[in-house]
Protein backbone atom coordinates (compact mmCIF):
# COMPACT_ATOMS: atom_id res chain seq x y z
CA UNK A 1 0.00 0.00 0.00
CA UNK A 2 1.31 3.44 -0.93
CA UNK A 3 1.66 6.26 1.56
CA UNK A 4 -0.20 9.51 1.18
CA UNK A 5 2.70 11.30 -0.47
CA UNK A 6 4.82 8.47 -1.73
CA UNK A 7 6.88 9.43 -4.77
CA UNK A 8 5.44 12.99 -4.74
CA UNK A 9 2.01 11.73 -5.75
CA UNK A 10 0.15 14.48 -3.84
CA UNK A 11 2.12 17.25 -5.55
CA UNK A 12 1.66 15.72 -9.00
CA UNK A 13 -2.05 15.22 -8.36
CA UNK A 14 -2.48 18.84 -7.20
CA UNK A 15 -0.57 20.08 -10.25
CA UNK A 16 -2.72 17.97 -12.58
CA UNK A 17 -5.93 19.27 -10.98
CA UNK A 18 -4.67 22.84 -11.31
CA UNK A 19 -3.87 22.30 -14.99
CA UNK A 20 -7.35 20.85 -15.49
CA UNK A 21 -8.93 23.94 -13.95
CA UNK A 22 -6.79 26.22 -16.15
CA UNK A 23 -7.97 24.28 -19.21
CA UNK A 24 -11.55 24.69 -18.03
CA UNK A 25 -11.01 28.46 -17.84
CA UNK A 26 -9.70 28.41 -21.41
CA UNK A 27 -12.68 26.31 -22.46
CA UNK A 28 -15.03 29.02 -21.15
CA UNK A 29 -13.55 31.41 -23.70
CA UNK A 30 -13.88 28.81 -26.46
CA UNK A 31 -17.54 28.17 -25.62
CA UNK A 32 -18.25 31.92 -25.57
CA UNK A 33 -16.60 32.46 -28.97
CA UNK A 34 -17.94 29.41 -30.81
CA UNK A 35 -21.51 29.22 -32.04
CA UNK A 36 -23.36 25.96 -31.45
CA UNK A 37 -25.98 25.32 -34.07
CA UNK A 38 -28.92 23.30 -32.92
CA UNK A 39 -32.65 22.78 -33.04
CA UNK A 40 -35.10 23.55 -30.26
CA UNK A 41 -38.50 21.87 -30.32
CA UNK A 42 -41.22 23.47 -28.21
CA UNK A 43 -44.56 21.77 -27.84
CA UNK A 44 -47.38 24.02 -26.76
CA UNK A 45 -51.17 24.24 -26.85
CA UNK A 46 -51.05 25.63 -30.41
CA UNK A 47 -48.80 22.88 -31.70
CA UNK A 48 -45.11 22.23 -32.09
CA UNK A 49 -42.62 25.02 -32.79
CA UNK A 50 -39.18 24.22 -34.16
CA UNK A 51 -36.40 26.78 -33.93
CA UNK A 52 -33.01 26.32 -35.56
CA UNK A 53 -30.01 28.50 -34.76
CA UNK A 54 -27.36 29.28 -32.20
CA UNK A 55 -27.96 27.55 -28.86
CA UNK A 56 -27.11 30.59 -26.75
CA UNK A 57 -29.04 29.37 -23.70
CA UNK A 58 -27.15 26.09 -23.77
CA UNK A 59 -23.81 27.88 -24.12
CA UNK A 60 -24.71 30.23 -21.25
CA UNK A 61 -25.54 27.25 -19.03
CA UNK A 62 -22.23 25.58 -19.87
CA UNK A 63 -20.28 28.77 -19.11
CA UNK A 64 -22.13 29.42 -15.84
CA UNK A 65 -21.54 25.84 -14.72
CA UNK A 66 -17.83 26.01 -15.46
CA UNK A 67 -17.55 29.38 -13.70
CA UNK A 68 -19.30 27.92 -10.65
CA UNK A 69 -16.95 24.92 -10.55
CA UNK A 70 -13.90 27.19 -10.85
CA UNK A 71 -15.18 29.53 -8.12
CA UNK A 72 -15.67 26.58 -5.75
CA UNK A 73 -12.41 24.80 -6.63
CA UNK A 74 -10.18 27.90 -6.75
CA UNK A 75 -11.97 30.64 -4.76
CA UNK A 76 -8.89 32.85 -4.43
CA UNK A 77 -8.47 32.97 -8.18
CA UNK A 78 -12.03 32.70 -9.53
CA UNK A 79 -14.30 33.38 -6.55
CA UNK A 80 -16.34 36.50 -5.96
CA UNK A 81 -14.18 39.21 -4.50
CA UNK A 82 -15.40 41.32 -1.61
CA UNK A 83 -13.63 44.66 -1.50
CA UNK A 84 -13.42 46.23 1.95
CA UNK A 85 -12.37 49.84 2.29
CA UNK A 86 -10.46 50.44 5.51
CA UNK A 87 -9.16 53.85 4.51
CA UNK A 88 -11.98 55.89 6.04
CA UNK A 89 -12.57 56.55 9.69
CA UNK A 90 -15.96 55.69 11.18
CA UNK A 91 -18.22 58.68 11.54
CA UNK A 92 -19.72 59.46 14.89
CA UNK A 93 -23.33 60.58 15.30
CA UNK A 94 -22.63 62.01 18.74
CA UNK A 95 -23.27 65.73 19.09
CA UNK A 96 -21.53 67.66 21.84
CA UNK A 97 -24.18 70.05 23.17
CA UNK A 98 -21.51 72.23 24.80
CA UNK A 99 -20.18 73.06 21.32
CA UNK A 100 -23.62 74.24 20.13
CA UNK A 101 -24.78 77.83 20.15
CA UNK A 102 -27.66 78.85 22.41
CA UNK A 103 -29.97 79.12 19.37
CA UNK A 104 -29.05 75.60 18.19
CA UNK A 105 -29.62 74.17 21.69
CA UNK A 106 -33.04 75.85 21.82
CA UNK A 107 -33.94 74.49 18.37
CA UNK A 108 -32.83 70.99 19.41
CA UNK A 109 -34.88 71.26 22.62
CA UNK A 110 -37.99 72.22 20.60
CA UNK A 111 -37.50 69.34 18.18
CA UNK A 112 -37.12 66.84 21.01
CA UNK A 113 -40.17 68.23 22.83
CA UNK A 114 -42.27 67.85 19.66
CA UNK A 115 -41.09 64.26 19.28
CA UNK A 116 -41.96 63.47 22.91
CA UNK A 117 -45.38 65.08 22.55
CA UNK A 118 -46.08 63.14 19.35
CA UNK A 119 -45.07 59.86 21.00
CA UNK A 120 -47.26 60.61 24.02
CA UNK A 121 -50.18 61.49 21.74
CA UNK A 122 -49.84 58.18 19.85
CA UNK A 123 -49.54 56.18 23.07
CA UNK A 124 -52.56 57.92 24.63
CA UNK A 125 -54.57 57.30 21.46
CA UNK A 126 -53.60 53.62 21.59
CA UNK A 127 -54.43 53.52 25.31
CA UNK A 128 -51.10 51.93 26.16
CA UNK A 129 -49.46 54.51 28.44
CA UNK A 130 -50.64 57.58 30.26
CA UNK A 131 -49.00 60.86 29.30
CA UNK A 132 -45.65 61.40 30.99
CA UNK A 133 -45.17 64.81 32.61
CA UNK A 134 -42.55 67.06 31.04
CA UNK A 135 -39.33 67.35 33.08
CA UNK A 136 -38.50 70.75 34.51
CA UNK A 137 -35.30 72.52 33.38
Amino acid sequence: MRGKNEDGFAERYAQARNEGYMRMADEILDVARTQEEGTTVIEGPKGTTVRTGDMTEHRRLKIDTMKWVLAKALPKLYGDRVQLDHSTQPQSNIIDIDDMSAEDRQALREILERQVQERQRRQAAAGSVAAIPRPQD
